[in-house]
């Protein structure tokens, strides 16, 4: 009977992860249909919102976490939150699981725009959440991760039992890290400067 139970909760745990594991794949009617015209620019879209007009710029919460505007995802807790000067949310670590296999948060390498950076995104939607930057223009933190206010939602809630905190550079190679142009050129580098209307981030 010992036995019969652990193989039933065995088989529970599993079908847990599968649904959880599960990529969500929609259409861009379908997303259209769920999220704002503005939210579908930056999540579906890549877009990016005016720097210091943002909902939670300046949102320094005391409790909860932030998950992702597409599909509610957690991704950051509110103690990953720190005030960086570069006119978006900015965190310095993410959420990992072992039902999501590690990290909340993925980052591919963006070579648009004449630069070099990584591009940070949802792990379960595919959702564009901003950059993440892990030399000079993280300042003083080990990795920002510069994200759109219309890209998240604060829930103002006691954070999930199942995940912990990470800092994603970690898992960075070093050959990938010595491509990212705040990683080669310093903040004042005229080859490191902002995009048009994006502030650089403060040293504290």
């Amino acid at each position: 009977m010992a036995l019969a139970r652990r193989m039933a909760l065995y088989a529970l745990n599993c079908i847990e992860t599968e649904a959880v594991m599960t990529k969500i794949v929609k259409t861009d009617a379908e997303w259209q249909n769920e999220l704002t015209p503005e939210d579908f620019e930056i999540l579906r879209n890549r877009g990016t919102e005016q720097a210091g007009t943002g909902e939670y710029e300046q949102h320094f919460p005391k409790e909860g976490y932030y998950v992702c505007k597409g599909c509610q995802l957690p991704l950051y807790s509110f103690t990953a939150k720190y005030e960086s000067g570069c006119g978006w949310p900015a965190y310095n670590k993410c959420y990992k699981s072992q039902r999501y296999n590690g990290s909340h948060v993925i980052f591919l390498k963006d070579t648009e725009h004449g630069k070099t950076r990584l591009e940070i995104k949802c792990k379960q939607c595919d959702g564009h959440l901003g950059h993440m930057f892990v030399g000079a223009k993280s300042g003083n933190e080990n990795e920002r991760h510069c994200v759109n206010s219309r890209s998240v939602k604060y829930v103002k809630e006691v954070e999930p039992d199942w995940v912990s905190c990470l800092e994603l550079n970690q898992l960075v190679g070093d050959d990938l890290k010595s491509e990212l142009d705040d990683v080669k050129h310093g903040i004042d580098d005229p080859r490191n400067k902002a995009l048009a209307g994006e502030a650089c981030v403060k040293t504290r």
